[in-house]
């Protein structure tokens, strides 16, 4: 993430494979939810269209996946492919199948070599094992290590035998011995981006006609996409359980002076008040790990009140425990508010799917509750908010995403161009300086090392806190 910009420095996105090399014409992983749309659009622009299949149940991966496939992409560069109807295998022979689920899952399933690791797994799915999955939590030396000699903790969130020792209950077989080296190979830069809907309140009118309110952000981007400004302090201090409704003063002075009122709320502006409620994920996640590497970075010189310090330490694939409140059950209806809830702790939900499900402002007012005031705000992968979701057809409830301040004091938007600066500088293992292989350099690290392909999921990653401008 960025240094004054939280999520909207991206995370790299991994894929691992494991195993001997093999013919196979179908091939089947899963994982992070964050690159879900993508990689399916991609995998159709391969082979023959399959469905792209998203974990659902409490925990997640309990119940049958069900099928939510994003729009055919449509490439427009040079040369040009419509992948709706053209596939870059001819054959008609190969697939490539994937399950939306977390990168936690999508970890254990290549370790154990199992498909089931993801969860319940689509019917027709005819691999029990799965070639490849994506995380944007990285695999550092100690993950590796567990790989290739055995052990448990780190990332990997299972007990790996050693090489020559029979697993016993509740342990599996060593992955380096039974199916070849870790490959982990960088694949997309994955902006992850504060997510809200601009719809605050609902009334219901004596017409029964809706009015809806939205907040007044004073830098609307030209695409509707958001504009909404957190700077440093305010990300940190919101995140953090700090600032718990949207007439804050830290909100109004960063957003020009301006309160973020709609200018026709009927309210006055002396008892404007709608609660803030932040929104995470439940599950292990990449985009969690992406999120709280650049909290750690960013906030821990934050003034915050009560005596509470920064509660990110450093890059985790969970929420910090004393973050957590209410769990939102994704699919709940007109997504009300679960028991529990509490200001200042996070509402969690299971996948991005949930997240954004939570997030969405899709209840509606009627003559019994006339009016209906809401205020979530969370993290998620820009592809399903605006102006990506218009492509990848993830949903359609038409979330924002914040402009966020990085370490140069500029005001970025989650963006490819963003995006791309922020990995500007970074050169794979063995490069000369314009990424040229070069064996006598190795400043960043030897190309058979799998960690060394890697930003490390630490706050002190440059990746963490990206210096370019532009970032």
């Amino acid at each position: 993430m960025k240094n004054h910009n939280c999520l909207h420095s991206p995370g790299l996105t991994n894929l691992w494979d494991a195993g001997a090399p093999t013919t196979l014409t179908n091939l089947y992983g899963g994982g992070a939810g964050l690159v879900a749309q993508e990689v399916w659009q991609a995998a159709d622009c391969y082979g023959n269209e399959t469905d792209l299949y998203v974990a659902t149940g409490s925990p997640l991966g309990s119940t049958a996946p069900i099928v939510s496939n994003p729009a055919p992409f449509n490439f427009v560069g040079s040369p040009a492919q419509d992948c709706s109807t053209t596939h870059y295998e001819t054959s008609g022979n190969s697939s490539l199948n994937y399950l939306f689920e977390n990168s936690g899952n999508g970890i254990k399933s290549i370790y154990a070599h199992d498909i089931t690791k993801l969860g319940v797994t689509p019917s027709g799915w005819t691999s029990p094992t799965p070639q490849f999955s994506f995380s944007e939590t990285a695999l550092d030396v100690n993950d590796v290590s567990i790989y290739n000699l055995g052990g448990s903790g780190g990332h990997v969130g299972l007990t790996v035998v050693a090489p020559g020792v029979t697993p016993g209950s509740g342990q599996v077989a060593n992955p380096a011995e039974h199916y070849g080296p870790l490959v982990q190979v960088p694949f997309i830069i994955a902006p992850v981006a504060i997510v809200y809907d601009p719809v605050y309140k609902k009334v219901f009118n004596s017409d029964t006609s809706i009015t809806s309110y939205k907040l007044n952000v004073h830098f609307p981007r030209a695409d509707g996409s958001g504009g909404l400004k957190l700077s440093v302090a305010t990300l940190c201090q919101i995140f953090n359980g700090q600032i718990v409704n949207w007439n804050d003063p830290a909100l109004k002075k960063i957003n020009g002076g301006v309160s973020l009122e709609d200018p026709s709320d009927p309210t006055p502006a002396k008892s404007w008040s709608v609660p803030l409620q932040i929104v995470g994920r439940s599950d292990s996640a990449g985009a969690t790990n992406v999120f709280s590497r650049h909290l750690a970075a960013v906030c821990a010189g934050i003034t915050y009140s009560g005596g509470i310090t920064n509660q990110y330490p450093d890059a985790a694939s969970t929420l910090p425990s004393p973050l957590i409140g209410a769990t939102y059950t994704k699919g709940s209806g007109s997504n009300p508010s679960p028991s529990g809830e509490t200001a200042g702790k996070f509402t969690v939900a299971s996948g991005a799917d949930g997240v954004v499900e939570y997030v969405a402002f899709t209840r509606t007012p009627d003559a019994s509750t006339t009016t209906i005031t809401q205020g979530r705000i969370g993290y998620t992968g820009v592809d399903l908010a605006l102006p990506a979701v218009l492509n990848t057809g993830g949903n359609t409830f038409g979330l924002n995403t914040a402009t966020l301040q990085n370490s140069s004091n500029h005001w970025i938007a989650p963006t490819p161009a963003a995006a791309l600066a922020a990995f500007a500088s970074q050169l794979p293992p063995e490069s000369d300086a314009n990424g040229t292989y070069d064996p006598s350099v190795t400043t960043n690290g030897h190309r058979a090392n799998p960690q060394d392909w890697v930003q490390p999921n630490l706050k002190s990653s440059y990746i963490a806190d990206p210096l370019a401008a532009g970032a």
